[in-house]
């Protein structure tokens, strides 16, 4: 699908006038990537994992951003938390399910949020997505040798996919 820069512009000044609280629980290696990556499309971010404020900021959000890296129980449980109380709100929910193949705990965590919450967007790479999709992990490497049948393998199953290419 090709999609015109103007459609970008249009969201971008969209965003910008909204200035949407997007919540977002993420890890440690990346909440400041995040939240100048909110701040940069127009938005304003907020950080809160507590299980014990987690659904109360979800409640004065627009959205809410989950992401499995770091992920350990209180984490897990201000998840959840927050995914019912955006659900509940009808609030658009993105999951990023960071290493979701590396362990049984991110594992099953992923499965229960996936059957539980409806979310808005998965935004992984192409072995997170591949696992999700329950295709064989393609590594670290996008461009995978067996990329291109993966790749298929997603789209049968509806998966849209963008990808950036980085000289």
């Amino acid at each position: 699908i090709k999609i015109r820069g103007d459609f970008f512009m249009n969201v971008m000044e969209h965003l910008r006038k909204k200035n949407p609280l997007i919540h977002c629980i993420t890890n440690y290696v990346t909440a400041c990537d995040v939240a100048n990556a909110v701040l940069a499309v127009g938005g304003s971010p907020i950080m809160a994992d507590a299980p014990e404020e987690s659904s109360e900021v979800t409640g004065m959000a627009d959205a809410l951003v989950i992401n499995l890296g770091m992920l350990n129980s209180g984490k897990r449980e201000a998840m959840f938390r927050s995914c019912k109380k955006a659900g509940e709100l009808g609030l658009p929910i993105v999951l990023d399910p960071v290493g979701v193949g590396i362990s049984a705990f991110r594992r099953e965590t992923a499965a229960e949020l996936l059957k539980a919450f409806p979310f808005a967007a998965i935004r992984g790479n192409l072995s997170e997505i591949s696992y999700l999709c329950g295709l064989p992990a393609a590594g670290h490497q996008l461009l995978h040798p067996q990329s291109q049948s993966r790749r298929q393998g997603l789209q049968q199953r509806h998966i849209r996919i963008a990808e950036s290419r980085f000289p």
